[in-house]
């Protein structure tokens, strides 16, 4: 009868003098340090910002005055529960429907638009850019943001047609 697994030495090496491992007698792969995924990328794209989301979170980083909030967006329910929870918010929230957060996230997701593009429209919309009433679209190298007036809404991959005035 076969033994379930390799037996080892007390040195670490298996029986056939070899170091053990595990299951494929190599190594495991070095621990990766940094952001994983295009998620992680671009919240490390700028180490001075942060991206908090969740009532509780939202509302102690708004409570810590060491903070500097700059931008708060959150859908009608969260302010009500962030204003029941904390009073005044020091900052005006951009109202976003659930939906449309919702939607935006899928597309990111979807057309695996890559953190470098998610910086360059957050670099972009640090400058606070005032876009027309009406439907609107902006490239980016690897990127095209079609909005309608102050709201983003959708992603588009490079070759894909975007309606509207082309913004710069």
């Amino acid at each position: 009868m076969k033994p379930p697994f390799k037996p080892r030495s007390p040195s670490g090496k298996s029986a056939f003098g070899k170091k053990a491992f595990g299951k494929y007698d190599k190594p495991p792969p070095p621990r990766k340090t940094g952001p994983q995924n295009d998620t992680e990328r671009m919240l490390a794209y700028n180490p001075e910002n942060d991206l908090i989301y969740g009532a509780h979170p939202v509302a102690a980083a708004l409570q810590n005055d060491k903070r500097k909030v700059v931008k708060l967006w959150a859908t009608e329910n969260g302010v009500l529960r962030l204003r029941e929870e904390i009073g005044d918010l020091k900052i005006e929230p951009e109202l976003v429907h659930p939906r449309l957060l919702d939607h935006l996230l899928d597309r990111v997701s979807d057309r695996k638009i890559s953190a470098d593009q998610l910086g360059l429209l957050a670099d972009w919309l640090r400058t606070d850019p005032e876009v027309p009433a009406g439907q609107w679209f902006k490239k980016f190298s690897g990127l095209t943001v079609c909005g309608e007036g102050e709201f983003i809404k959708t992603f588009l991959q490079p070759g894909q047609i975007a309606t509207g005035e082309e913004w710069n």
